[in-house]
């Protein structure tokens, strides 16, 4: 697969050949998006963004997923949208959206209401990876059939723990 990209200074080639995720790093300071109540103080956190300034253009047939790294368990951030699917034809600026999880000992009442503050250790920063790229093939089904009845399986509609280790 062919990517071209507009520059390199926000993205980290795999550490050794095989590794398949290539760590990106926030161009921008984190962006909060919610409702802030005073000073430092936030009621409400809608998502904290980073944009990597990085636009990506992958070969034809290809999309990118960005996904989080395993450090994010060391924050209080979780990536919004699970993982983020970016289409092949999409040239905007690639970014990262997290929702934030508020922690007991951030929350403080004042005037009756639950306000927090964000825990600055416990986000990223300008410049720190904040996440990964994994560039996959686009596999379209060539046909779509609807039908009434489907084959029977071994597992059936047997979902979650059903497959023995519960």
């Amino acid at each position: 697969m062919k990517l071209s990209i507009n520059s390199f200074d926000y993205l980290n080639m795999p550490a050794k050949i095989g590794d398949a995720g290539f760590d990106v790093i926030a161009k921008s300071d984190p962006v909060i998006v919610g409702t802030a109540a005073f000073g430092p103080y936030w009621s409400r956190i809608d998502y904290i963004e980073y944009d990597t300034g990085l636009i990506l253009e992958p070969e034809q047939g290809y999309h990118t997923l960005a996904i989080p790294r395993s450090s994010l368990s060391k924050t209080n951030l979780f990536l919004r949208n699970s993982i983020g699917l970016i289409d092949n034809e999409y040239r905007g600026t690639v970014k990262f959206r997290f929702g934030y999880i508020v922690h007991p000992s951030e929350i403080t009442i004042e005037s009756g209401n639950l306000i927090f503050e964000i825990n600055d250790e416990k986000i990223y920063k300008k410049g720190e990876r904040i996440g990964q790229l994994l560039f996959a093939k686009t596999i379209s089904p060539s046909e779509l059939s609807i039908v009434g009845e489907f084959r029977k399986t071994e597992r059936g509609e047997g979902g979650f723990g059903s497959t023995g280790n519960e």
